[in-house]
């Protein structure tokens, strides 16, 4: 799950990238419209990266924890 939203991510921010690059290199900084889109695409595209990183973190730390338990059961 956290891969695919990754994914996503890096999706989202390839096009804002793009977007912010060509709108800098045509129109310089007079488009604000194009810029503004540009930006809000690549801050994003980070925040899914961000999110996916996160769930994956929440997933292996439940994998641990599950482990843990389960060696300590058979500790017993």
């Amino acid at each position: 799950m956290g891969l695919f939203i990754k994914i996503i991510g890096i999706l989202a921010l390839i096009p804002g990238a793009t977007i912010l690059v060509f709108g800098v290199a045509t129109t310089g900084t007079d488009r604000l419209v194009l810029l503004s889109c540009g930006i809000s695409l690549c801050l994003s595209g980070l925040v899914l990266i961000c999110l996916g990183i996160v769930i994956e973190h929440l997933y292996d730390m439940k994998k641990t924890h599950e482990r843990l338990i389960k060696l300590l059961e058979e500790r017993k």
